[in-house]
């Protein structure tokens, strides 16, 4: 009896630490942060649940972040770090975070991307970011977070939908074929007027006797060797920002 209970415990506990790395493996951070109490619980629960299903939906996380502090030009790192030092990111990075915080007038925003949001919303790329001033401004400007809120979760979705992720693989195959039709066809039209060439006993047989005369002669020059320096990149000209974690983000302010 003994012995069938200890087995039993056994294998319960065998099951159990087999479960908990699973369902370790499958936490995410939760993507509505209110740390600055802009929501009611009723619309912190209803933009949760948009927010989880549409980043399911996209496989690219949505985030909302909210702050009661004014960051004025803090915004962009705030954001940044945000994202990266709280595990967000589908695949790794890809995702988009909009940072809501309190200033002397209307309510700042920020929208940090990472990833494949790098793609979608490069830094200071002024017309997407007005797509997503278009969309958030009206209500924000009216201290209403949550329509804002929502109104960024459907602008971010239907930009990332819009752009078309192309693999990586398969810039190399276009490289592998574009290689191989560039070397047959020559190799083809070649072949067709060689048809009529018949094998020789030595390479000077076939030239024709006294075809070729030398008329000039000259040096040229094929070589030379530059030194180039690297020069510092602006992060926001070049379309990013790094973080600390050596992340890349996009993004700007809305």
């Amino acid at each position: 009896m003994k012995k069938r209970c200890f087995s039993v415990l056994m294998l319960l506990l065998l099951c159990l630490a087999l479960v908990l790395p699973a369902a370790a493996a499958d936490a995410h951070p939760p993507r509505v942060v209110d740390d600055g109490g802009w929501f009611t619980q009723t619309e912190f629960d209803d933009l949760t649940a948009k927010l989880d299903a549409l980043s399911e939906e996209l496989d690219f996380d949505l985030v909302v972040v909210t702050t009661d502090y004014d960051l004025g030009d803090g915004d962009a790192s705030y954001a940044d770090e945000y994202f990266d030092q709280n595990g967000y990111g589908m695949n790794g990075n890809d995702g988009m975070l909009l940072l809501i915080y309190p200033t002397d007038g209307a309510p700042g925003a920020f929208i940090s991307t990472s990833g494949k949001g790098v793609k979608v919303y490069p830094a200071g790329d002024e017309e997407v970011g007005s797509k997503f001033s278009a969309a958030i401004r009206p209500t924000l400007n009216d201290f209403d977070a949550y329509s804002a809120s929502l109104a960024f979760a459907d602008t971010a979705k239907a930009l990332v939908k819009d752009y078309h992720f192309i693999p990586v693989y398969f810039y190399f195959i276009a490289i592998a074929l574009g290689a191989i039709l560039a070397f047959a066809i020559p190799l083809n039209h070649y072949r067709s007027q060689l048809k009529t060439v018949r094998s020789q006993a030595a390479a000077g047989d076939y030239i024709r006797k006294d075809s070729f005369k030398l008329t000039q002669q000259r040096d040229i020059f094929l070589y030379h060797t530059v030194t180039r320096t690297e020069r510092p990149k602006d992060n926001d000209s070049s379309g990013s920002r790094t973080s600390s974690t050596g992340n890349s983000h996009g993004g700007g302010r809305v």
